[in-house]
């Protein structure tokens, strides 16, 4: 199953709340893929996690979760991209998009705590290149 038939098979599913396809999956989606799941996940309500780690979506695919991280009422709380290869200025639009949509809890790996919240686009940006 690729990435589009995947995104295509998760419109339907409305029951489904947690989504990992982090590397130990056999395949990756890369950006393209991204871009499809992204656009499901803004017609989802019930996902709350997805886990994307080494999944070489790159900038593009990173950059295609910005309206689901924006969309309102926001319902994904979770979101890693670690080991993507996704430039810093990419990683500082999502997390300022988590950090103003005020549900999300951790994206790549990172808590959104109160701290996290308050540092520079610049800090965060180096926080989530690690």
């Amino acid at each position: 199953m690729d990435a589009v038939e995947l995104a295509t098979a998760f419109r339907k599913d409305r029951c489904i709340t947690s989504l990992d396809l982090s590397t130990s999956c056999s395949r990756r989606i890369g950006p393209v893929g991204c871009i499809e799941l992204a656009d499901a996940l803004r017609e989802h309500p019930a996902i709350a996690s997805i886990d994307l780690r080494g999944n070489l979506v790159l900038d593009e695919g990173g950059r295609s979760f910005l309206p689901v991280l924006k969309k309102q009422p926001a319902t994904l709380t979770n979101l890693d991209l670690r080991c993507n290869h996704i430039g810093g200025p990419v990683l500082a639009e999502l997390h300022e998009a988590a950090v103003t949509s005020h549900v999300m809890k951790s994206l790549c790996g990172i808590e959104l705590s109160i701290v996290s919240r308050s540092l520079s686009k610049s800090k965060r940006a180096e926080l989530l290149k690690r």
